[in-house]
Formats: structure tokens, C-alpha cells, sequence
């Protein structure tokens, strides 16, 4: 999906409503899942890893609901955008406030389930300092729309070039820390440059970043393990 056909949907969901955006998201989903086999090999691999009982069909209904997830997510940013509520419970999050008022600062250690952005967007709501420490992929259009959409709302992005490594950027980041605020990394996505160690996980070696433990040292910080699960 282009950056310019994205906000066209956009424009037309002010007139149409926010299903709009599901909709054609759902049949971009689609076309990924039909079309990109690479990638549903992946996904099946995973499942096949955490579920080894299922069966091939059931591995290949969860990478179809795993590529669609993809359609919601894009409507639920765009409804959060103007100003719609969405409906969360949260466990642990008292222990981020409490860090926020201390100024303690802490490194918050994501994965990619759910959404990154209105996860981001509901802890500034919470008057969380958050600082989003990721990648950027050169041709990503919409992915950088929604940082700009981010920036735009108050939440602080440091994104680096998958080309080159950014030392000033590992710099704002401790800098965040020290000052009391949250760096947020992911820690299932290795970048290229990234220092990285190998572990084993279900079963298989698979390289993960060290960064996130890193700024912890660096910083004598806690890392907070988030996750954000669309129910």
C-alpha cells in the first residue's frame, strides 16, 4: 500500500467511516497472504515451532487471521486518531506509573503483537515519557507516515537507517533514560548493524538484538517486558 493511495483512504473515511480502511486493508492483507509466499512459509514455520500438534490446515488458518490482523489494526489507529475511545484492560501498568513519578526511567522491551502505535499513543495519554528507539525501512511509505503521525502527537521517534549505524542515536537514547523516561526497543527485530546474541527458542537458534539489554547496563535501568494483545 503506497503512502499516497494510504491518506486517500484516509480522506475518504472522514466521509464514509473507518471502515473503509478495514476494508481495502483487509484485501491488501489478502493479496500479501496469496502472493507472498515467503512470508506465509514463515508464519507457518512459527506455528509449526509453537504449536507442533496442529496440523498443516490449522497453521495455515492462523498465518490467514495473523496477515489480517493487519486490517484492524489500521482502522483502530485511524479511530484513536480522531479521538474515538478503545476499550483496554491493562495488568502491570501501575508499576510504569510509579517509575514515571520517581523518575527512575527503564528500558520497555516490545514485541511485534498487537499494535506498536496505539500502544504508543495510549501510554502518552497516560502522561508516560516515551521515547520509540526503531528501524526504518527506506521504502516503507506508510510506515513512516505513521511516525510522522506519532511525532505529530507528542511521541518522541528515533529512527535509524537500516544503512548506516547512527551513534548519535544510541546517544538520545541513554540520554532519555537517564532523564527519567522509556525507551522503547523491540525485541523480536534485528536490524542490520545491530549487535546481537544467539539463544535458543522453541527449540530452534535464532539471533536476537542485544541493545535493549545493553542500554540497560549502560543506564543501570530495569527493562519492563510489555506486550499489547488485540483482544
Amino acid at each position: 500500500m503506497s503512502g499516497g493511495f494510504y491518506l486517500s483512504l484516509v480522506r475518504l473515511s472522514r466521509y464514509l467511516g473507518v471502515w473503509v480502511i478495514a476494508f481495502f486493508a483487509w484485501w491488501v492483507s489478502s493479496f500479501y497472504f496469496f502472493f507472498k509466499p515467503a512470508r506465509v512459509r514463515r508464519s507457518m514455520d512459527f506455528y509449526k515451532a509453537l504449536f507442533p500438534e496442529k496440523g498443516k490446515l490449522a497453521r495455515l488458518c492462523m498465518t490467514w487471521k495473523q496477515f489480517h490482523s493487519f486490517a484492524s489494526l489500521f482502522a483502530e489507529r485511524v479511530r484513536l486518531d480522531r479521538g474515538g475511545a478503545i476499550e483496554r484492560i491493562d495488568e502491570g501498568l501501575e508499576i510504569l506509573r510509579t517509575a514515571a513519578q520517581e523518575g527512575t526511567g527503564g528500558v520497555l522491551l516490545m514485541s511485534h503483537v498487537g499494535s506498536w502505535e496505539v500502544a504508543a499513543r495510549l501510554f502518552k495519554a497516560e502522561g508516560l515519557d516515551l521515547l520509540l528507539f526503531m528501524g526504518q525501512r527506506e521504502k516503507e511509505q506508510v510506515e513512516r507516515l505513521q511516525k510522522k503521525d506519532l511525532l505529530d502527537n507528542g511521541v518522541a521517534v528515533l529512527a535509524y537507517s537500516t544503512n548506516e549505524r547512527d551513534e548519535f542515536s544510541a546517544v538520545e537514547g541513554l540520554r532519555f533514560i537517564r532523564q527519567g523516561g522509556l525507551v522503547s526497543f523491540a525485541g523480536d527485530r534485528l536490524w542490520p548493524g545491530q549487535k546481537s546474541v544467539e539463544v535458543e527458542f522453541l527449540g530452534r537458534k535464532v539471533t536476537l538484538p542485544a541493545g535493549p539489554h545493553l542500554f540497560a547496563l549502560a543506564t543501570s535501568s530495569p527493562i519492563y517486558t510489555f506486550f499489547a494483545f488485540r483482544t
